[in-house]
């Protein structure tokens, strides 16, 4: 490792000497261009022989499709003319003494059918009770009567109930298993798939069946199909559920219930990405859902009018086997790259050493200046722009020598004007940070006296729960609350006010409006009358200023249980009610400091409460509370926070507001004053 990064370091510090980069750029210009067209030339042979691949994969398992499929499809037309042979017309339609005969030329008729096609390892008529009456047998080689004494009974098996269901001229299409014998699978495996039809007499009863079995061993070892059993070549015949038919590892053919059912099966081996293709109904190749491997499978449809009853034939083979050609070229291109780099390497070394010599020379003549050796001169004779470079050099050098006498004196005396300017600067820059702390302690004095403007946040009245709450959005606000209980009854005032802005200017003109509110609110007025009182009061703090005051008044008549509102540009208040409801109190009206309220009055409306009711009065800063998503608190989001509450106590209701608004806003500085003022009627 030591050694890897010390040649690493080397071909570093070669690249950055002018040599060096000459001879970098020599090698990019050649093998640059070479390796891209190598590679081009490279990824596009690997592709074409990739989609020649998938597609004679799709070619190869079309092809043996097509082979089983016409197999399977042209004994249809034999089964047919089976039932309908003279023979076997006689047999189930007897005249005088004609039976014997029928029983006698049927089975020499099967023989002559088995000896021209020897793939059908069967012929068999079966009558009504599934007795064989007359049954050819074949090896594949040669065929014969079976005797009267081996005949069986196939009363029970699928094939003949199934034939036995239909229709005259209709064929039954058996799944491909294997033959058995007395219930027995027969010794060595001998794969067949059964065509048989029912026979009808003239008087249209049922009289049995005639059936063939094909012998699939004869095209499933065709050299079309039969697998190669090349290493990391796999090829299969699966059934429409996943178990195998045959398969390159004989431990895995015939691996369905009705064979084997030995459980082995294609989802077994493959991811269910690549057995949702295979088993789709559908011809295809796979690549790209495998990193190594290229599979191609066609379905085989051995009866058309039963599509879900189907198998797959597929082909499975390792990439590395197809796309060795691919590699070998781009072994052999890596070769002839490396010889070119090597050559082209040798010789950008001479020519870059010829080209950079007179250039290092002018770098050590720089050192030279640099060293402060004004009086060293470069002697460099190319005949090009080299040549006058140095010439050009040299002058620089003799008008440095001349100015540098004086270079000493001006950087002295600029050092000293820097000194001066630096001291003045600093001075400067302590009376800004002392204006800043003074203030802050100014601005923090001033937060002190605002907060003590505002009453206590928890009032003490008989029959009713109330907590306050008030937060600026800087050391100085525009929000307040405020209070009254009137003298001889039981009724409450309650407000909530926003001066438009922040800062100073908003918290005096608070404390203004808070004034008029506590000079007003004793002269026994109505809500109404109360806001038009003050819009009149404070309007010559307002108006020269551009200012004015959204207020909502709320009066709660405790003995009847009313709650008043008159509302002056505020949020008009909630009530959550002890069964759960959420009723907004909608009043609106022009903001104190205007004038047009009170030209023009304020609207007034009175709603009944109950034991257990919360009343809600908030400034805009809750539903204008932003989120770090731009977005706003909202009245909605405010409204589902009241019905989602407690109505325990108000402090509950108050902390569960806060809570919501401080999870929604999270990390992002406060964007305006927020003021909640929580009544519970007990």
């Amino acid at each position: 490792m030591k050694r890897f990064i010390t040649m690493i370091n080397k071909i570093w510090n070669i690249s950055r000497t002018l040599q060096g980069k000459l001879t970098l750029a020599f090698v990019l210009l050649v093998i640059l261009p070479l390796t891209i067209l190598g590679t081009i030339a490279t990824q596009t042979t690997t592709k074409i022989v990739s989609d020649n691949v998938k597609e004679n994969f799709t070619l190869s398992t079309l092809n043996k499709a097509k082979a089983i499929q016409n197999f399977i499809y042209r004994a249809e037309g034999d089964v047919l003319l089976l039932a309908q042979s003279p023979g076997l017309n006689k047999l189930i339609n007897p005249a005088d003494n004609e039976e014997d005969d029928a029983l006698e030329n049927l089975p020499n008729f099967f023989l002559l059918m088995s000896r021209n096609k020897l793939f059908y390892e069967e012929i068999s008529y079966l009558d009504e009770t599934g007795q064989q009456i007359v049954k050819v047998s074949s090896d594949g080689e040669k065929a014969w009567i079976v005797p009267h004494d081996k005949l069986q009974n196939k009363a029970n098996e699928y094939y003949f109930v199934e034939t036995m269901k239909l229709a005259k001229g209709a064929v039954f299409i058996s799944r491909l298993d294997l033959d058995r014998e007395y219930g027995e699978v027969v010794q060595p495996f001998k794969p067949v798939i059964r065509k048989s039809t029912p026979i009808f007499d003239k008087k249209g009863q049922r009289r049995g069946i005639v059936v063939l079995f094909l012998l699939s061993d004869k095209i499933l070892t065709s050299p079309e199909f039969a697998p190669h059993h090349v290493p990391g070549e796999l090829e299969f015949l699966v059934d429409q559920d996943g178990y195998y038919l045959t398969h390159t590892d004989i431990n895995k053919a015939w691996s369905g219930p009705f064979n084997l059912n030995s459980n082995q099966r294609l989802q077994n081996d493959y991811p269910v990405n690549m057995v949702t293709a295979i088993l789709s109904r559908k011809a295809g190749s796979i690549s790209e859902l495998t990193n190594d491997r290229f599979i191609g499978y066609t379905p085989i449809f051995p009866d058309l009018a039963t599509p879900h009853n189907f198998w797959v034939i597929v082909d499975d083979h390792a990439k590395a086997t197809v796309l060795a050609p691919a590699w070998e070229l781009q072994k052999i291109y890596f070769w002839v790259l490396g010889v070119t780099l090597l050559g082209i390497l040798v010789l950008s070394i001479i020519i870059s050493r010829r080209l950079s010599q007179p250039l290092i020379t002018l770098r050590k003549g720089a050192e030279q200046i640099e060293q402060g050796h004004l009086d060293y001169h470069l002697t460099i004779t190319t005949g090009d722009e080299i040549e006058a470079l140095a010439q050009a050099f040299n002058s620089m050098t003799d008008r440095l020598r001349e100015s540098y006498s004086n270079l000493e004196q001006k950087i002295a005396d600029r050092t000293i004007q820097l000194a001066e300017r630096t001291m003045e600067l600093q001075i400067a820059h302590d009376r800004l940070q002392a204006n800043h702390h003074r203030l802050e302690e100014e601005l923090a004095l001033a937060h002190d006296i605002q907060q003590t403007l505002l009453p206590l946040a928890r009032p003490e009245w008989t029959g009713l729960d109330v907590v306050c709450y008030s937060v600026p959005a800087r050391e100085m606000g525009g929000d307040f609350y405020q209070y009254y209980a009137f003298q001889g009854k039981a009724t409450y005032g309650l407000t909530v006010g926003d001066i438009s802005g922040k800062g100073v200017s908003a918290a005096l003109l608070m404390a203004a409006t808070l004034s008029q509110f506590d000079a007003h609110i004793g002269q026994n007025l109505s809500p109404s009358e109360l806001l038009v009182a003050l819009d009149k009061a404070i309007a010559p703090y307002t108006k020269p200023h551009r200012k004015n005051c959204g207020l909502c008044y709320m009066e709660l008549d405790l003995a009847n249980l009313r709650l008043g509102v008159a509302n002056a540009g505020g949020i008009p208040p909630y009530i959550r009610r002890k069964n759960g409801t959420v009723e907004w109190l909608d009043v609106g009206g022009m903001p104190l400091g205007v004038g047009i309220g009170a030209e023009f009055g304020y609207q007034e409306i009175w709603a009944t409460l109950g034991a257990g009711d919360l009343v809600i009065l908030t400034s805009d800063g809750v539903a204008e509370a932003n989120a770090s998503t731009a977005h706003i608190f909202g009245f909605e989001r405010l409204e589902q926070a009241i019905a989602n509450g407690p109505i325990s106590s108000a402090q509950d209701m108050l902390t569960h507001l806060t809570s919501a608004i401080a999870e929604f806003v999270g990390h992002v500085e406060p964007h305006d004053d927020v003021t909640i003022v929580v009544l519970r009627v007990k």
